[in-house]
């Protein structure tokens, strides 16, 4: 009794179909979208280091 060889057939389960069109923006807009994430992380960023600030007084040490 020998080892059996067997092929496999690798399929994806699921086939990506997009029918999205592909829209030029202009790199103003682009430059825009840029500096509103900019603000909103660093917004994320102070919001976070002043919610640890308060979580730090009820840690118990």
């Amino acid at each position: 009794m020998g080892i059996k060889k067997v092929k496999l057939n690798y399929s994806p389960v699921a086939v990506r179909q997009s029918n999205e069109v592909a829209y030029e923006v202009s790199s103003d807009h682009v430059n825009a979208v840029n500096k509103s994430i900019d603000r909103k992380v660093q917004r994320n960023e102070a919001e976070k280091n002043a919610s640890r600030d308060v979580a730090a007084r009820y840690i118990v040490r």
